[in-house]
């Protein structure tokens, strides 16, 4: 760094507002001067802090800011400040000088405020009774990447924590001196929970519409012999103390063997006036004792720059070039031609669910909206093994067939949802009633004959939905494995299959994303075949999709490797104005993650009358069309589609037009009169497309 003036004032002045701008930009790490002394007299130099051998203007004024202003040097009196207080403090090593007062002391420590999440800044020193604490006598800084400050009795066997960070007080019985991440870990039953404290600067997160991640570590002493479910709970208390409930972080099927597992996710705290937050770990079953380690919470704040990087991505990814290359017949003036290059079909799949609905001949608006509108669908129950099923032997795949042949007349291809559902309310009485070895033996038939009957049909198969939350098949098999050897096995069969998960809470919420991706992570290493991940795009009802957080969601299952599906997109708001821009948010979004390979929503039509509709695209008997699906089909057919004419004598006989991926027609226009006999078609992919057009007339 290095600024540069005779005046050695401006010279100070340029330095600290180069550096206060520099300090203060969140992405910087480090800032280094080009050189701090300028050998030439005062009066003739123009660089540095030292000009021969004293510190000139410059030199005071930067060193007031990194010395002073940007270091921390603070003395509390206790009778002013109280006991409990915090010192906001500059990243670096401390000393905390020597207290004494009756029956406590703090010697002096040594600690280090680090930068691992935004709590870091925030240094906490307690002083407790000893009357609060039997015989205890010492205070220690810091519990890892939380700025937890944790005290306990010396002369006990067991330990006592008390946990303070600015969330609140952090409360457990006991402590087991089995560390993780060089940390004491809270030994627990049934639960380990943040109880906040009084007062507005101790409750935190409670900033309305703000986004939070949460993250710890979790391991069981005892499973009951099956997976065991946790999560990260949050209850918020409101002004007039009632209360709401929510899941920011879950993990399931959890064993002993899993040892320090980790349990991590995504939160939105209500639009509405916060009073106290309270954050804690629940969900094994009543007699499975468990420890909890390494707690943290970080905003996860909006760039403001969501708009700007869709929109690259939708610019480099979901487009190519179109080179052109037109010849004239000696006969035709490059004035009169005009090239129309017009996008008649788009690669990229956009759906919808769908059902037998769709083959209802009263119904005919209906499935002329989706055959005009949409090129992939997947069935909402048809597929699933309580519809191909619902009695032992008594089997059913005709609505299905019929349906997915009615679509391919269209050119709309479906995706298989779903060979088998892992929650235990969708098992049919009779598959429920069989024994392991019957259960299993049906399991398969069942699969494979769905694969073979639908064979050229469906390419690709959510294999068993939602595994995350449901464990009905793992479970009652007794079989941990059981996912992993059906996928295999499914892979094997038939491997031009491109097999799926379809999970929920993964974009829209975010408590099971960093589970999800652990998962698939697991599957590929294992080598199963999974072809991709298919995120269930739902929002909360009434809230408007935040960009930011949605990109930072598929950022970790990008993680993976594998291409996304967004499968069951909905929205949901009565006032279809509201309606249109969450739809706008979510899809440009999601079409603008680079991961994204698919987007399905879950229904465009919302039959109820469009002044009580809050889902969909049409509302009403008429499918009547509302402001969200203008919106969304303006984006889907117009932005996200090539239309583009060029008059040659304006854009030369050579160009090249950026198109986004699909079927093309090129139009040649001469004097107002479209040629159809020079008309060309070609499929525009990943790759530049070259297309030779010769005008004669």
């Amino acid at each position: 760094m290095d600024v540069t003036s005779r005046d050695e004032n401006k010279r100070a002045d340029y330095y600290e507002k180069a550096l206060r701008a520099m300090y203060g930009h969140q992405a910087v790490e480090g800032i280094l001067l080009n050189s701090f002394w300028d050998s030439k007299s005062p009066s003739e130099a123009t660089n540095g802090l030292v000009v021969g051998d004293n510190p000139g203007a410059t030199g005071r004024r930067v060193l007031d800011l990194l010395e002073k202003e940007w270091m921390t040097d603070e003395t509390r009196t206790l009778s002013e400040s109280g006991q409990q207080f915090t010192v906001r403090g500059f990243h670096g090593d401390y000393e905390s000088s020597e207290l004494e007062a009756p029956s406590r002391s703090l010697k002096q420590s040594h600690v280090c405020a680090c930068d691992d999440n935004i709590f870091s800044s925030f240094i906490h020193i307690i002083l407790l009774d000893g009357d609060d604490d039997t015989n205890c006598r010492r205070t220690v800084s810091f519990m890892a990447r939380v700025d937890h400050v944790v005290s306990w009795s010396e002369y006990t066997t067991k330990w006592k924590l008390r946990v303070f960070d600015r969330m609140g007080m952090l409360e457990s019985r006991e402590m087991q001196s089995d560390q993780h991440w060089t940390q004491w870990s809270a030994l627990n039953t049934r639960y380990w929970q943040a109880g906040s404290m009084a007062g507005a600067d101790t409750v935190y997160p409670r900033d309305p519409g703000r986004s939070y991640r949460v993250s710890g570590y979790i391991r069981l002493h005892n499973d009951d012999n099956k997976g065991q479910s946790v999560q990260v709970s949050l209850d918020y208390t409101f002004p007039d103390d009632s209360h709401t409930y929510q899941a920011a972080a879950v993990r399931s099927s959890l064993r002993v063997a899993n040892g320090w597992a980790s349990v991590s996710g995504n939160f939105r705290v209500p639009d509405r006036e916060i009073k106290s937050v309270r954050i804690y770990f629940e969900g094994p079953s009543p007699d499975v004792s468990f420890e909890v380690d390494d707690a943290s919470v970080e905003e996860v704040g909006a760039s403001g720059s969501w708009r700007n990087v869709t929109q690259h991505v939708i610019e480099t990814v979901r487009k190519s070039d179109i080179h052109f290359n037109v010849t004239l017949a000696s006969n035709v003036n490059a004035g009169d031609v005009q090239i129309h290059v017009l996008q008649t079909r788009k690669s990229f799949p956009f759906g919808t669910g769908t059902s037998t609905l769709y083959l209802d001949p009263t119904k005919k608006a209906y499935s002329d909206f989706l055959n005009r509108h949409f090129n992939w669908v997947w069935p909402g129950n048809e597929l699933k093994w309580y519809a191909t099923e619902p009695q032992q032997g008594s089997k059913n795949y005709e609505p299905a067939l019929n349906m997915i042949r009615e679509l391919q007349k269209h050119g709309i291809q479906m995706r298989g949802h779903c060979l088998l559902w892992s929650d235990g309310n969708y098992v049919q009485s009779w598959v429920k009633a069989l024994s392991k070895d019957d259960l299993l033996a049906a399991v398969y038939h069942h699969v494979y004959e769905t694969l073979n009957i639908t064979k050229g049909l469906i390419h690709m198969w959510d294999v068993n939905n939602e595994i995350l939350h449901g464990h009905w098949y793992q479970d009652t098999l007794r079989d941990p494995d059981f996912n992993i050897k059906l996928y295999r096995d499914v892979h094997n069969y038939d491997p031009s299959l491109r097999l799926f998960f379809n999970e929920y809470n993964v974009v829209g919420w975010g408590d099971t994303t960093d589970a999800y991706l652990e998962q698939a992570l697991k599957f590929k290493a294992a080598d199963v075949g999974l072809s991709a991940l298919g995120a269930q795009g739902r929002f909360p009802q009434e809230q408007e999709p935040d960009p930011d957080v949605i990109k930072q969601r598929l950022d970790t299952l990008a993680k993976s490797g594998l291409p996304i599906w967004i499968t069951e997109m909905d929205v949901i708001a009565r006032d279809e104005n509201k309606r249109a821009d969450y739809f706008e948010k979510a899809l440009r979004a999601m079409y603008g993650h680079p991961a994204v390979e698919g987007i399905l929503i879950d229904n465009f039509w919302d039959s109820k009358s469009p002044s009580e509709a809050s889902h969909g695209l049409v509302a009403g008997d008429n499918l009547e069309m509302t402001a969200a699906g203008r919106r969304v089909l303006d984006l889907l057919e117009k932005e996200w589609m090539t239309d583009e004419t060029r008059t040659l004598s304006e854009s030369g006989q050579q160009f090249t037009v950026r198109g986004f991926h699909g079927d093309y027609e090129v139009h040649v226009v001469y004097k107002g009169h479209d040629l159809q006999q020079l008309k060309k078609t070609f499929t525009l992919g990943k790759t530049a497309t070259n297309v030779a057009v010769h005008v004669s007339v």
